[in-house]
């Protein structure tokens, strides 16, 4: 695990940084399944002390700029602070996804619903559909259930 750059500040604190070139939001770093965990990865798992930041260098024809986090006192590069519960927070999700993958955990359950699957290449393969039939055709046992109920 290696940042692409790490910068040392003044401070002896580092910053981490990630060149993207596509677009990025420091709101795919969050939750028990984040889109984007690369810099937190890093910042729990890199094996670097002081971690007073993660950045996206994001790198665009005629738009380059720093998307991240710092701590509040060098908060002038980005809009939102770095926090230390964050860290735990980002460790805990990480060590419950390795937990998962390594015990074999194969769930279908796309994070964001028909979206994740609307451009998928392999839709041929995939158990969602299994999944929303099996549960239409519940739904529908269920009511058919109780319009035997009421006619009784």
């Amino acid at each position: 695990l290696k940042a692409d750059r790490i910068d040392r500040l003044p401070d002896n604190t580092r910053i981490l940084i990630d060149y993207k070139t596509g677009l990025v939001t420091t709101s795919a770093w969050n939750g028990d399944r984040p889109d984007e965990p690369q810099l937190p990865l890093y910042a729990v798992y890199g094996n670097v002390e002081n971690v007073s930041g993660l950045l996206f260098a994001q790198i665009r024809p005629n738009k380059t700029e720093f998307i991240g986090r710092i701590r509040n006192d060098r908060n002038s590069l980005v809009k939102y602070p770095y926090e230390d519960a964050m860290h735990d927070e980002w460790q805990a999700a990480l060590a419950n996804l390795a937990v998962e993958f390594s015990s074999g955990v194969a769930r279908v359950d796309p994070k964001n619903g028909g979206k994740t699957c609307e451009y998928c290449p392999l839709p041929g393969f995939c158990r969602i559909h299994e999944i929303n039939e099996h549960a239409e055709r519940s739904l529908w046992e269920v009511s058919e259930n109780n319009e035997e109920d009421e006619d009784a």
